[in-house]
């Protein structure tokens, strides 16, 4: 397995306002070249449970039971756990740690459920690509390479662009001027981008129509994407992606 959670339970605490608990007794293996779709109604904990593996909780989010044990590509092997006493990472500093350690991005992409949140606004397009190519690459062949995966990428999700002089015009928008659709692209490009082994999209099609969605779904497996987790309210797209389903129940996984 790469990820292994174990017996996994959570707490919201926002701020001026009563706890919630998320998440609850959760204990799931993850392997290599597994596809995992999580299924349910809304409110029913989908996003906070892939934020939680995926180290991108809110800052009010406490992990009070349980352990993440991780086995990624690159880097020793370690788990993440809620007892302060344990000799692992605690919870509460895995964003420093996936941050020194390069995690993010590289070892592990997240497309968030609301694509808007992720951009800058005074940013175009390519700006954003920049940015990411900015802080993962150390070498021309690792710039090369990202380049090369870039386009490929984005000539794969925005067929309509089908000239050099068009997609040039298209990375100098900004997303003031997109629509939501392709808000939802760009943010699958951008978790593209860093080839991670690990990909989590959370409602990634939900601003798309049923047969933009179906041929979004299908050019991910022309780029051959490694998704690891999707999380999706239909079980009907979910069983185009995955090989295993998990369904969750209000507040209750």
């Amino acid at each position: 397995s790469m990820i292994k959670i174990k017996n996994i339970s959570g707490r919201l605490t926002p701020p001026n306002a009563s706890p919630v608990f998320v998440c609850e007794n959760n204990d799931i293996h993850i392997k290599k070249d597994e596809y995992i779709a999580i299924v349910g109604e809304s409110g029913s904990g989908k996003s906070q449970f892939v934020k939680t593996l995926s180290g991108l909780n809110e800052d009010y989010y406490e992990l009070t039971q349980g352990s993440i044990e991780y086995i990624l590509n690159d880097t020793e092997s370690f788990s993440v756990t809620s007892n302060s006493g344990s000799n692992d990472i605690n919870y509460s500093s895995i964003k420093k740690y996936f941050l020194k350690n390069n995690i993010y991005g590289r070892n592990i992409g997240m497309m968030f459920q609301n694509p808007s949140t992720c951009f800058n606004p005074f940013w175009t397009v390519g700006q954003h690509f920049d940015e990411i190519k900015r802080i993962s690459e150390n070498t021309e062949v690792e710039s090369d390479k990202h380049e090369k995966f870039k386009n490929k990428t984005l000539q794969t999700l925005f067929r309509e662009n089908n000239t050099a002089e068009a997609m040039e015009e298209f990375l100098l928008r900004k997303p003031k001027s997109l629509s939501g659709g392709q808000k939802q692209r760009i943010a699958i490009a951008r978790a593209l981008y860093g080839q991670p082994e690990v990909l989590v999209l959370d409602e990634a099609t939900s601003a798309l129509d049923s047969l933009t969605e179906k041929k979004i779904i299908e050019e991910l497996n022309q780029l051959k994407v490694n998704i690891k987790l999707i999380t999706d309210g239909d079980v009907a797209g979910a069983l185009l992606v995955s090989n295993s389903l998990i369904f969750v129940s209000l507040f209750i996984l």
